[in-house]
C-alpha cells in the first residue's frame, strides 16, 4: 500500500531497504525520503519505533513515518515528518514511542 502510494507520488517505486540492517527505515524515495511504515488499528493511537528507527529521524533531515490505520475494511495512510516525529516521542521504560492523532 505505501508502496503504491509513494510510486503514485513521485512516479518512481521507492526502494525497499527494510532487509538492510541498522538503517532505521523500510522505505528509501526518489526524492530521498527515508520512510518508516508502521501499521496500526484505528483504535489504537500510540506507535512504537525502535532505537535504530529513532536514531534515523535523529540523522535524516528527510526521515519522514508513514502509519497506515486499518479499521478491518479500509485503509488510511496518514505521514508524519521528523519534527512531529522528534517533538512528540517519549521515553518509557526501554520504549520509544509517541501517541498519535488521526486528523
Amino acid at each position: 500500500l505505501v508502496i503504491k502510494f509513494e510510486t503514485e507520488r513521485t512516479g518512481k517505486r521507492p526502494e525497499n531497504v527494510s532487509d538492510k540492517k541498522r538503517l532505521g527505515y523500510d522505505l528509501k524515495s526518489i526524492d530521498n525520503r527515508c520512510i518508516e511504515v508502521k501499521k496500526r488499528d484505528v483504535k489504537y493511537g500510540f506507535v512504537f519505533i525502535t532505537d535504530y528507527e529513532f536514531r534515523s529521524f535523529l540523522k535524516n533531515k528527510d526521515a519522514y513515518l508513514y502509519v497506515v490505520f486499518y479499521d478491518g475494511e479500509k485503509t488510511d495512510i496518514k505521514i508524519f515528518d521528523r519534527d512531529f516525529v522528534l517533538g512528540n516521542c517519549m521515553m518509557r521504560q526501554n520504549d520509544i514511542g509517541f501517541t498519535l492523532t488521526k486528523q
